[in-house]
């Protein structure tokens, strides 16, 4: 074996530097959880609703709100999202996601087909789904009636 200088065993730590920072820049941005492109985790039965206050357990009328920065706000019925969500200032670049009513799976609700006159966790009525067939109205109408404080199960105002 070579006997190696004192100068060069001090340099090789400073030479692995930027192996260590590039594994640390691929690597860390997982510690942080979504990364705002998908649904966050809902822990059925433990969730509170953001809204209602309500814990999320009945996963075919669960939504989310996703920040820009990706912080999830978790509903269990889309009427909560779509009421609180007006009043916040990115509104318009959140990512929006509501459960297939048929199906296990987050759905964008501009992609669903919605159906009112459920019986759903907060009383708002309205269910989606990607199913052909299920439902005769968009996310838009849904929506709208919301905002007007109509309700999707006849003869009942939104609280």
């Amino acid at each position: 074996m070579l006997p190696v200088a004192p100068m060069q065993v001090a340099l090789l730590p400073i030479a692995l530097l930027p192996i260590a920072l590039l594994l640390m820049a691929l690597l860390l941005p997982g510690c942080w959880g979504d990364s705002g492109q998908g649904p966050a985790k809902v822990h059925w039965d433990r969730d509170i609703g953001e809204k209602s206050g309500m814990i999320i357990s009945d996963r075919r009328f669960a939504a989310q709100a996703v920040e820009p920065g990706g912080r999830a706000h978790k509903f269990d019925d889309i009427g909560g999202l779509v009421i609180w969500l007006a009043d916040r200032p990115w509104k318009d670049q959140a990512r929006i996601w509501v459960r297939d009513t048929q199906a296990d799976r987050w759905l964008e609700p501009s992609r669903a087909t919605w159906k009112k006159g459920l019986q759903t966790p907060s009383g708002y009525g309205y269910g989606a789904s990607a199913e052909p067939g299920y439902g005769e109205m968009s996310f838009e109408q849904v929506r709208q009636e919301i905002l007007r404080g109509q309700s999707g199960i006849p003869n009942r105002e939104n609280r």
